[in-house]
């Protein structure tokens, strides 16, 4: 039975080029080599015989072929960035005393002016949910975590947590 598991697994497997995608063919492999051997059970029923190599190839097409599997991190990445686009005019701050830089290993506090801050602060009536800036020349996107898991967690977005 062993060279039919890895016959199959290695066909299944060789067909996508997703790593969840490929931890599946090991069981689709384990379904096919199975089917093998219930294929002489179900004759001996009186069950019609198929070809367990076909009905898993079929099953195979449908579900995880013609549907890749995005890693759970790209579907949090994608939930928080439409999040963000969503709130971002309203509930984030640009910038605000929030935003942190590291230098030398160190958080250090951008260089904003504190009446600049307060300002923006005084202003917004909304409920912030993080801040934009800068990590040097790179622009980055501050969250409070709470806010985020709160807001995601109401939503049907992927969970959050840490």
């Amino acid at each position: 039975m062993t060279p039919y598991f890895i016959e199959a697994r290695n066909r299944l497997e060789n067909s996508v080029d997703n790593d969840l995608a490929k931890r599946q063919a090991m069981y689709f492999a384990a379904i096919e080599t199975a089917g093998r051997l219930l294929e002489i059970v179900f004759s001996i029923i009186g069950v019609e015989r198929k070809d367990s190599k076909d009905v898993v190839n079929a099953v195979w097409g449908h579900s995880v072929s013609s549907h890749p599997i995005d890693a759970q991190w790209m579907d949090a990445l994608r939930d928080t960035w439409e999040w963000y686009v969503t709130l971002s005019r309203k509930n984030f701050a640009e910038p605000t005393i929030a935003i942190t830089h590291m230098k030398d290993g160190k958080k250090v506090k951008p260089d904003v002016e504190p009446d600049v801050e307060q300002e923006i602060a005084k202003n917004n009536t909304n409920e912030i949910f993080g801040c934009q800036g800068y990590h040097g020349d790179e622009p980055v996107i501050n969250v409070i975590p709470l806010k985020m898991r709160e807001s995601h967690n109401s939503k049907d977005m992927t969970t959050i947590s840490h």
